[in-house]
């Protein structure tokens, strides 16, 4: 990892990571997750804006940065403003971020994502999944146990007759 992106991780100030403008390619990214997760576990907003970012680093990052995201975490901000993330990075980041915690904020302002309406559909599906994911949970966690098999009936000390 470049030491200029290692210094401004364990600077972070006020639990936010801003490695805007660092030229970061989608190649760094999983061991820049990686070490924001490591030293700034209770980070608030990673803000990566006007980096070369692809759907492929997105991908990453969605991967990556899950276990910062979900509810109870602080991770509630990602921002991909000015990058080249279009509706697949967009797609992955719902699904794999904003589906483990719908108040989760993703800023994509000047992205190349073609249609902001299908972006918020997107958006929309990944917060029902949420939802949905949570009452299904809730319903197994009310689900009444089986009861135990049946016990078997004690056996008999006497031996059938054979013929």
């Amino acid at each position: 990892m470049r030491e200029e992106i290692k210094k401004a991780i364990d600077d972070a100030s006020s639990r936010t990571v801003d490695l805007g403008r660092s030229q970061i390619r989608d190649s760094e990214l999983q061991e820049i997750a990686e070490y924001i997760i490591q030293v700034q576990p209770n980070i608030f907003q990673i803000i990566l804006d006007h980096n070369p970012i692809t759907d492929n680093g997105a991908i990453i990052l969605a991967n990556a940065l899950a276990p910062l995201v979900s509810v109870g975490k602080k991770l509630n901000l990602l921002s991909l403003c000015y990058t080249h993330v279009g509706e697949k990075g967009y797609t992955e980041l719902c699904e794999k971020l904003v589906a483990l915690n719908p108040s989760f904020d993703l800023h994509l302002h000047a992205a190349k994502l073609n249609d902001p309406n299908s972006a918020f559909d997107i958006h929309q599906a990944a917060i029902k999944k949420f939802h949905e994911n949570q009452a299904k949970k809730k319903a197994e966690s009310h689900r009444p146990s089986t009861p135990p098999d049946e016990p078997t009936p004690p056996s008999s000390s006497k031996r059938p007759r054979t013929k």
